[in-house]
């Protein structure tokens, strides 16, 4: 056993020797064999917790302090803080996790592997999911589209603990007070999702699905939220310096006969670090957002894709072809959850100026006996058209825009 709870699947004399030797096998000319596993790590979360845990925690109140004179840094770090301590109770709860890099066909594949101890939250969680049919994805608009995110994930009996976490992080927001709405609002689900994301010159266009248990009760549930939103007026929170303000707006007209709620979202970057600045692309002014339920769904959509959605959902569409293979080969492994992101679709917004093949990668988690899987599928045409962008975009002039 290495110090620090890291492990590898052999016998070791320390830290050092551990990485050694897992960077010596990353040598691919020594395998021949299709899946070729390069290195593989264990990490115990006791161990590391009792190293470094004070660490962490000594570190953030230290930097609170120095952010102390600026009170929306001080709120910041108030909400790292809780996050990082929800944190710590999460890997409290797991027994270890598994890192493996693999290569087959040219193609690689990092899988980070959690296994609960029994009777935790964590492990109800794991014990409560199942593989999903992603049938939601063929129900959003996926014309242009640069992402799309779907599968099946619930709380099953971990709900309690997972919305106390919820709790905590939000006391330190202006959103505390409506968890409870959010909570029964999302009670009313069946854990089915579907979302599709493109890039747009107005700015980033999104769409999404919620598999619902009963539409008019679902309905109810959103109404209260937006109830209890405009009672509240306005609410406004600070991330890293990036001031996002919600607001109720009036409902727009009906879209084929559904009833629609309008949340429209207004950013002020002025405050966000240098350092953490996004490009243009990612910093929306304004996002106008319409919600609501009907048939077995509920529907969230920027204002400009909300009546192709409600379209949409009504009907079976076909996958992009981008895309088709990776959500069958989740269904092959029997994944509950998908998120795939096409570096080359993204690439032009990032940089205003650099153009790239299609890459997309792929997200994907899955639950088998006690242990849940969460892995990075990147095909060897991805990571090559990845490479050649990166190379261009460090050769390219800056955009105006920047």
């Amino acid at each position: 056993q290495a110090e620090d709870g890291i492990r590898d699947r052999s016998p070791s004399r320390g830290l050092g020797d551990v990485y050694k030797r897992q960077l010596q096998t990353l040598a691919p000319a020594k395998r021949t064999f299709a899946r070729n596993q390069l290195a593989v790590a264990t990490v115990m979360p006791d161990a590391l917790l009792s190293a470094h845990r004070e660490d962490l925690m000594r570190g953030l109140a230290s930097l609170r302090k120095v952010t102390a004179e600026k009170d929306s840094s001080a709120s910041t770090m108030d909400l790292l803080t809780e996050v990082a301590t929800v944190t710590f109770d999460l890997l409290a709860q797991c027994e270890r996790l598994e890192l493996e890099l693999s290569l087959g066909g040219g193609d690689g594949e990092l899988t980070f592997a959690l296994v609960p101890r029994a009777r935790t939250a964590i492990a109800q969680f794991v014990k409560a999911q199942a593989p999903s049919d992603f049938a939601l994805l063929t129900r959003v608009p996926m014309t242009g589209a640069a992402g799309i995110a779907g599968g099946q994930v619930v709380l099953g009996p971990a709900a309690a603990t997972v919305w106390s976490w919820v709790e905590r992080i939000a006391a330190q927001t202006s959103m505390a007070g409506l968890v409870p709405d959010f909570r029964r609002l999302t009670e009313q689900t069946t854990g089915d999702f579907a979302f599709a994301m493109s890039l747009a010159p107005t700015g980033m266009e999104m769409a999404g699905l919620y598999g619902v248990k009963s539409a008019p009760t679902a309905t109810a549930a959103l109404q209260a939220v937006a109830d209890k939103f405009r009672t509240a007026g306005p609410k406004t929170t600070e991330i890293m310096g990036i001031k996002s303000r919600y607001e109720m707006m009036k409902d727009p007209p009906p879209t084929d006969g559904v009833r629609l709620h309008r949340l429209v979202t207004t950013y002020d970057y002025s405050g966000m670090p240098q350092a953490a600045a996004t490009p243009p692309g990612f910093r929306p002014a304004r996002t106008e957002m319409a919600w609501g339920a009907w048939d077995d769904v509920m529907g969230a959509a920027t204002t400009s894709q909300i009546d192709k959605l409600v379209t949409a959902s009504r009907s079976k569409g076909t996958l992009p072809a981008a895309f088709a293979s990776f959500v069958d080969a989740a269904r092959a492994r029997k994944a509950s959850a998908l998120e795939i992101i096409d570096y080359g679709a993204i690439l032009p917004a990032i940089t205003g100026n650099v153009q790239a093949a299609s890459a997309p990668l792929a997200l994907w988690l899955g639950f088998r006996g006690e242990r849940a899987t969460l892995g990075l599928s990147f095909p060897a045409s991805s990571a090559a058209a990845i490479i050649n962008a990166t190379a261009a975009m460090q050769a390219a002039p800056p955009p105006s825009s920047l």
